[in-house]
């Protein structure tokens, strides 16, 4: 049953799916979608998608506005007008309105004002009860452009999520010199208040009003390998003009110049606050969880709304704009040292945190743990989305020190918990590792959606009668799709458990660990040790969509282990590293340093302050932030390019192959001190637009803030801060599986899609075997590793996306991959990483999820076979998964899958394909042998799955995951 069948199963495929324009894989081809596709989706994850990708619109004057104003947007509290020569910017600060005017003197007077890119739908005002006031049938735009606002310069409002950005675009051969802005407050006076900090952002406003600020401005035009960045800054003119300063640049290409606006806020009261932890729910709401000190910690319509020690943990949640808080709760008994050290969100929207107490009374609910054992104790507590009801919540620990540092929430709502414990009777379940090994153990438990404590087990080294302490502590843990647990950490034991270990020996003083268990906490996959002679420790750990982990931390020495390294040599006391493993362990995908002359993620206060955190996004860019003392710190289109206090937080983001940095900055105060605390990142989430949204410490009043819900320092040690950075203007392309949408890795001989901008200049299909190596003059080139180019054959290209066959023979690691068109002379490109394989499965609504694009093939006792579908389309236009009948027990039922990027496992590999949990026999995996890149996945489907109704079908290669479909079983 291989390649016989295989043609006619492909035609029946697309037969069933309607297929009219070309035959075979060419539909899939053609309409592959980019991740952001909502069809075919969950309902939350639907309507998740469409809030987070409404654009910010631009509403037309039709008459319900001031006649002056020719567009507005509004967006919480700030409400932005459109006039024919300026921007005027209002908004409530306290109990009072401010009006900020940017007027762009010696414009032109007859600049034409228009909306670009109309979006669907229309505003009614019905205001009155006469129809004549009524004004309905409004359009709204995506931009808002100022046509030749001075002599071959336009000017580009748009959004970027929730914020508003503005470009200056520069024709080839005209004169940026002309560009000025000048601001005048809302009594008609030009605002003299201007001065440029130190990290090159524009501060406007007086003295005893919070300034707005403008982030330095990013200018960048096309180069010969894509986007080249142009050196400039604000200049602040004798009569309190703004100018921009130009680096030297190319006159005869396109200049654009971004000044980057985005929001930022202060968050905290008198005393001391230090966010740890963040999330971001469906919608776009922001949740952040810490300590707190100060009594007047401003909470909202919380669960618990006075202080109740001398310090108590917090939750705040803002809303998706940064501007409004909408509840905040305190949590704590009366003890010092509640503090809350992570915050996650289930399918459902409930909020679950975790952390450490030493209250005797810390509020329980229904706890597996009613009862405080110890001088510290972990505890797990649920909240409600509004964070005004207390669902669950109990003690974890034993009669000694005992901290939740980290958890995780499976899709059906599993909570997994790490951290470190001194109890020898720490409560232990189904335990892997019964006993406390050394004076401190890590831990991991798993407790059910109930309550109840499914497995608890200890992780660590026995003690070895060394003069050095034998300690382990998890200070991370994250679940890839088969719920497969990973944990890192630190240890000091010469005998921690290991298997399949990447480094098996211990380095010396502290290593940090990677961890890879099954979920029922019974197997370890694998467990390594990681770190060089001296001082390591693993801080934190994220896995991308194959089940590949990345972790960062810090390290004291140069011979931590480095591979395919994008910064190779240690450079400071003390650097940042980090390393991206294979999913099954066994080698290093790249491991870096990251830092410079001074310390990156040292001076913690005590080992609980975080020191690093780590977020990977669906293409498998890595977002690394922390702490840094180095003013050569490496900075990529920062909007911080350099160190204002003795620390400062950083935000670094790479390419999936960790060799290309695509945007790293600083952010922080002038705080001069050295008072033993320091203003650092202390968390960082990815939301799903794309901006990288930031927690941390702030130690000054000058902290950069932008359109805040809390202007003002709060008085104390520290405060917390919240900031969104858009990188959505970034260079590059996106290149993922055409089949998955997910870019982690990319195998030799597969279908991949690009995504980007102004890729080519229309839309065309290629009309026939071979793969032709230019469409509409687009064209791909891909250089691995050895500098081996290839040119990739084409499926399709449009403006904004490009489907291919990824040639074969390249050699695995990192490769380069350059996409030529008409519309970019410099052309663009973007750094992959190339892997012998990377499993994915096509589906029938073309974005990765749902169900398969597949069949099923029926074999009766009289030898008769049928091919039947696996999916129907449903009411509203999508595929759905239709119920498999696997009828007599004299019939054999087969399904065949088809994806790509696994025909490259050869023979010694490992395939395995679950359904509901339960492995299922794999007949085939291989070529499909007739269409380019395609490959097939034949499985038997048992009796015993009758009546399963819809599960989840898994497929893996070389411990490399798939995405996972859903089919329907009768």
């Amino acid at each position: 049953m291989r390649q016989h069948y295989q043609t006619r199963a492909i035609r029946q495929i697309y037969a069933s799916l309607g297929a009219t324009l070309l035959t075979g894989i060419w539909l899939i081809l053609m309409t592959s979608l980019p991740p952001t596709s909502d069809r075919q989706v969950p309902e939350v994850e639907r309507y998740r998608d469409l809030v987070a990708h409404l654009p910010v619109s631009f509403e037309a004057n039709q008459g319900q506005l001031d006649p002056q104003v020719y567009f507005r947007t509004r967006a919480g509290r700030y409400q932005l007008e459109f006039l024919r020569n300026s921007s005027r910017l209002s908004w409530v600060e306290g109990n009072q309105g401010r009006t900020i005017e940017l007027q762009f003197p010696g414009s032109a007077a007859g600049v034409t004002v228009e909306g670009a890119e109309r979006l669907p739908g229309t505003t009614n005002y019905f205001i009155g009860q006469s129809a004549d006031e009524w004004v309905t049938g409004i359009p709204t735009f995506r931009q808002i452009v100022y046509r030749d606002l001075y002599p071959g310069v336009d000017l580009v409002f748009y959004g970027q999520g929730e914020s508003i950005e503005f470009d200056f675009v520069v024709a080839p051969g005209a004169d940026p010199s002309s560009i000025r802005m000048e601001f005048v407050d809302g009594a008609g006076r030009r605002e003299r208040g201007l001065a440029i900090s130190t990290s090159g952002e524009l501060q406007v406003g007086p003295p005893n009003q919070q300034p707005l600020r403008l982030l330095r401005p990013v200018i960048y035009q096309a180069g010969e390998h894509g986007r080249k960045t142009i050196g400039g800054e604000y200049v602040v003119a004798p009569d309190a003009l703004v100018e921009i300063s130009l680096d030297g640049y190319d006159r005869t290409r396109q200049l654009v110049i971004d000044p980057l606006i985005q929001f930022s806020s202060l968050l905290g009261g008198a005393g001391q606050e230090t966010p740890y932890a963040m999330t971001i729910d469906q919608v776009g709401n922001i949740y952040i969880a810490g300590q707190t000190s100060s009594a007047n910690f401003p909470v909202r319509a919380g669960y618990d709304n006075s202080i109740n020690g001398t310090s108590d943990a917090f939750i705040v949640k803002i809303n998706p704009s940064g501007s409004a808080i909408l509840a905040a709760t305190f949590l704590g008994g009366r003890n010092p040292g509640d503090r809350v050290l992570d915050i996650k969100l289930d399918r459902d929207g409930f909020v679950y945190v975790c952390g450490e107490t030493s209250a005797l009374n810390f509020p329980i609910k229904q706890g597996f743990q009613n009862t405080y054992r110890g001088n510290t104790d972990g505890f797990i507590s649920i909240f409600n989305n509004n964070l005004n009801q207390l669902m669950f919540s109990s003690y974890l620990g034993g009669s000694s020190f005992d901290s939740i540092t980290r958890l995780a929430i499976s899709t059906d709502q599993q909570i997994y918990l790490t951290g470190g414990t001194r109890s020898a009777n720490f409560p232990i379940v189904d335990a892997m590792q019964p006993v406390l090994q050394g004076r401190m153990d890590a831990f991991v438990t798993k407790i059910d959606p109930l309550g109840s404590i499914v497995f608890s087990t200890y992780l660590g080294g026995p003690d070895m009668g060394l003069e050095v302490s034998e300690d382990e502590t998890g200070y991370g843990i994250v679940l890839d799709t088969l719920e497969n647990v990973y944990v890192t950490g630190v240890t000091s034991s010469r005998n921690f458990p290991l298997v399949n270990a990447i480094q098996p020996r211990f380095g010396g003083v502290e290593d940090g660990f990677v961890v890879k268990m099954s979920s029922d906490g019974r197997a370890l996959l694998y467990s390594t040790y990681l770190g060089g002679e001296r001082a390591d420790r693993g801080r934190a750990i994220a896995v991308d969509s194959f089940g590949q982990a990345i972790i960062t931390g810090y390290t004291f020495f140069g011979d931590f282990p480095t591979a395919n390294a994008f910064q190779p040599a240690y450079r400071g006391n003390l650097d940042a590293f980090v390393t991206k493993l294979s999913a099954t362990g066994r080698e290093f995908i790249f491991s870096t340093f990251l830092g410079g002359s001074g310390e990156e993620n040292s001076g913690t206060i005590n080992d609980q302050i975080p020191a690093g955190s780590i977020a990977v996004d669906r293409i498998g860019n890595i977002y690394v932030a922390g702490k840094t003392s180095s003013a050569d710190f490496p900075v990529r289109l920062p909007v911080q390019g350099g160190l204002r206090g003795v620390t400062d937080g950083f935000i670094s983001k790479f390419d999936p192959s960790g060799r290309s940095l695509l945007f790293s900055s600083l952010i922080g105060s002038n705080d001069g001190s050295d008072i033993g605390y320091d203003e650092r990142v202390t968390a960082l989430a990815i939301d799903a637009t794309g901006g990288i949204n930031l927690v941390g410490t702030a130690l000054f009043s000058d902290f950069p803030i932008l359109m805040p819900f809390q202007a003002n320092f709060g008085g104390g040690v520290s405060d917390a801060f919240l900031t969104r950075i858009s990188t959505a203007d970034l260079p590059g392309l996106a290149p993922v599986s055409a089949a998955s949408y997910v870019g982690e890795t990319l195998a030799p001989d597969s279908i991949i899609a690009i995504f980007g901008a102004n890729l080519a200049s229309g839309t065309r299909v290629a009309a026939a075997l071979p793969l032709p190596s230019s469409l509409l003059e687009t064209s791909v080139r891909v250089t691995d590793r050895l500098g081996v180019e290839r040119i990739g054959g084409l499926f399709f290209v449009s403006p904004s996306q490009v489907n291919l066959h990824l040639p074969a023979g390249m050699a695995t690691g990192s490769a380069q991959i350059a996409l030529r068109t008409p519309l970019s002379a410099a052309g663009l490109s973007a750094s992959i990483h190339i892997g012998r394989v990377a499993p994915a499965l096509f589906t029938a609504n073309a974005d990765g999820r749902g169900a398969p694009a597949a069949l099923v093939q029926r074999i009766r006792s009289n030898g008769s076979v049928s091919f039947e579908p696996v999916i129907q389309m449903n009411l509203l236009g999508n595929f759905e998964p239709v119920a498999i009948d696997l009828g007599p027990p004299t019939d054999e039922v087969y399904l065949i899958l088809f994806g790509t990027g696994w025909r490259g496992s050869g023979a010694n590999s490992s395939v395995t394909v679950r359904i509901d949990g339960e492995e299922v026999p794999v007949l085939y995996a291989g070529s499909q042998g007739e269409f380019v890149g395609l490959d097939q996945l034949n499985v038997r489907l048992p009796r015993q799955l009758t009546r399963r109704g819809e599960v989840t079908l898994t497929l893996e290669v070389d411990g490399l995951i798939a995405n996972p479909v859903r089919i329907s079983i009768l």
